[in-house]
């Protein structure tokens, strides 16, 4: 398993390099960016280009915040007690490192759609909340068995 944690590691570090790169662009091209959809994903309101700076910024800040849950999975809150402490702890780091992936994957998806400046595609927002609340059911089902 270190193969899969080094690639969702390199993964979820280079979605926030992505949206730095994106931030940048928009900076430096754009004289205004959509800052809110209404319900059928067309932008209506607009604001200044360096708003797009708040979403690495969120990025980064949950990026460490859950890199620390990861490394130091004890700290998490679990409903029950584990039989097997280093296993129980085990899942919950990989849980957390899938979850920071999906965020990161979410926060990405955002700043490509104010990078297009457009329409916002609802379908794919959902898509990646389905998939984290599977990984949370799958993760939820290993842990009780520990």
């Amino acid at each position: 398993m270190p193969i899969l944690k080094n690639n969702t590691a390199l993964l979820t570090i280079l979605l926030v390099v992505v949206q730095i790169g994106l931030c940048v662009v928009v900076i430096m091209t754009r004289q205004y960016v959509p800052t809110h959809w209404n319900i059928h994903g067309v932008a209506d309101e607009y604001g200044s280009p360096f708003y797009t700076l708040i979403l690495p910024l969120i990025s980064v800040l949950i990026y460490f915040f859950m890199t620390f849950f990861e490394k130091h999975p004890h700290y998490c809150n679990w409903p029950q007690k584990f039989k097997d402490r280093q296993k129980g702890y085990s899942l919950i780091a990989k849980l957390v490192a899938w979850l920071k992936l999906l965020i990161m994957m979410f926060l990405a998806f955002v700043t490509y759609e104010v990078y297009c400046g457009g329409s916002f595609n609802y379908l794919i927002a959902l898509l990646i909340l389905i998939t984290s609340f599977i990984v949370i059911i799958v993760y939820a089902i290993k842990l009780r068995r520990v």
